[in-house]
């Protein structure tokens, strides 16, 4: 049995987002040919599992940066002699009681989403969206740290360009950059595909991004089960899910809902890039301003 989801996203230009899962609630698929060994039929469902809760994530990752204005796009990197870099369970809970105790103590408003990512030697770091830092907890510092891709390490190195730093991070667990949204949908499908097959090694359980509590939500409108896809040209599809993002409720809804405006682009796979990109990624530069500067803040 077949079901049907309708989300309603209102602050991001009146979208319905139209969702049709072609398998029941249980999680149950369709079924594998019957000529399969049961050997491999165990091995498929495996990897089907594993490519359903990727794709899920990277859906409720869009969802929750399209439903919550943020700031700005963050790197957070480890000092070795402050986080075990490579105990990911030690640098989420770092990470995590910093946001938590910066909220308490200096801003309320304070909001995150952030996706860890393995170097290539293994060490964690963490990408994702911020809100409430307090401006005059922004600083431009004389020295800043950087990356030395040629060794893989970090180096101090005088701030001659006047980048940003948030000093209440940087001075307990390591290295900071922050730049300001440029494109606010491109920046929530880019940072959705920092969800990859690389995390499912981080153990059973663990959760592939953190986010802030109380983050806004897309309200689901409609659910229903044995109903049939109202679409047939989805902008996105594989074998979990089908989905369609339009300003028309597709009958699923009253009328009067076909009288909300239009719809802006929230469509679940990448966009191409404004310019040709000869590995098909989206750009950076599309998508977000230069790293922050102490010039860029003032404004």
């Amino acid at each position: 049995m077949s079901f049907y989801r309708t989300y309603y996203y209102s602050s991001r230009g009146d979208c319905f987002k139209h969702l049709y899962f072609p398998r029941d609630r249980a999680g149950g698929r369709v079924p594998f040919p019957e000529d399969n060994v049961s050997g491999i039929l165990d091995k498929l469902k495996e990897v089907s599992k594993l490519d359903e809760s990727l794709s899920r994530s990277r859906r409720t990752i869009r969802d929750l940066i399209l439903c919550n204005p943020f700031d700005y796009f963050c790197t957070f990197t480890f000092n070795p002699e402050k986080v075990d870099r490579f105990n990911f369970s030690s640098c989420k809970k770092k990470i995590t009681q910093l946001f938590n105790n910066y909220k308490k103590r200096y801003s309320i408003d304070f909001r995150y989403i952030i996706v860890p990512e393995f170097h290539k030697n293994g060490a964690i770091h963490f990408h994702g969206l911020v809100r409430g830092i307090r401006p005059e907890d922004l600083t431009v510092p004389e020295y800043i740290w950087y990356r030395d891709h040629r060794h893989g390490s970090l180096r101090l190195a005088k701030n001659k360009n006047g980048y940003v730093d948030w000093t209440y991070y940087s001075s307990k667990l390591g290295f900071f950059s922050c730049s300001k949204i440029k494109d606010y949908e491109k920046c929530a499908r880019y940072v959705s595909k920092y969800i990859t097959k690389d995390l499912m090694g981080l153990g059973a359980g663990q959760r592939l991004f953190m986010a802030s509590e109380n983050l806004h939500r897309p309200e689901l409108l409609f659910d229903c089960d044995d109903i049939p896809c109202m679409f047939s040209s989805p902008d996105f599809e594989n074998k979990f899910v089908r989905v369609k993002e339009t300003s028309d409720t597709l009958g699923v809804l009253p009328d009067y809902w076909s009288d909300i405006g239009s719809c802006s682009d929230l469509n679940d796979p990448p966009d191409p890039p404004d310019r040709p990109c000869s590995d098909g990624q989206l750009l950076e530069e599309d998508i977000f301003y230069p790293r922050l500067t102490g010039d860029q803040l003032k404004f």
